[in-house]
């Protein structure tokens, strides 16, 4: 079996919002390569199945198909990859009330096995991996408590998540929940 480097990312961000429009925006795909910049691709399969891209330095893609394992509406999605994947891949995100008005504690856990590529300087970029999701989640954070999504800049990344039409929308306004 070949070696493989873990990654564990395990992080948590209040935002003022609704767990039910977090939860919206986390739950429609495609929008996580627009939350999660280290993701290229994002590819809707189903209902409960997506594949995953991302670039590695050595500009190598390593893709994998995820199935979301848990989902409690307005609280939280759980999802793996299958044991067919390049990269094996388990992650686990809540939104959880604070208590306090429309305050909301995010909670992103990942893990990530990926092939051994035999490179200290890739391991040393994958293991950045954690802080670039701490600032994902921080750029999430600012962009749904102002009720707009910045675009990305990078080519072929640009556009608004699902819930964002156009760069701002009113105060008042959630985002849609499919009943």
């Amino acid at each position: 079996m070949a070696e493989r480097e873990t990654i564990r990312v395990d992080k948590s961000i209040e935002i003022q919002r609704m767990p039910s429009d977090l939860y919206a925006m986390w739950r429609i795909p495609e929008n996580l390569t627009l939350i999660l910049d280290f993701l290229e691709e994002v590819e809707s399969l189903d209902e409960k199945r997506s594949r995953w891209s991302i670039l590695l330095d050595n500009s190598e893609y390593v893709s994998w198909d995820t199935e979301i394992t848990e989902d409690v509406k307005g609280q939280l999605i759980r999802w793996h990859s299958g044991n067919n994947a390049d990269a094996l891949h388990d992650g686990l995100v809540t939104f959880s009330s604070t208590g306090r008005a429309i305050s909301t504690l995010l909670h992103l856990r990942l893990n990530f096995f990926f092939p051994s590529l035999g490179d200290n300087t890739d391991t040393a970029s994958m293991e950045d991996l954690s802080v670039r999701i701490e600032e994902d989640l921080q750029r999430f954070k600012m962009a749904a408590e102002a009720n707009e999504f910045p675009v990305k800049h990078r080519e072929g990344r640009r556009g608004l998540p699902w819930g964002f039409s156009g760069s701002t929308l009113p105060r008042e306004k959630n985002f849609p929940i499919d009943e």
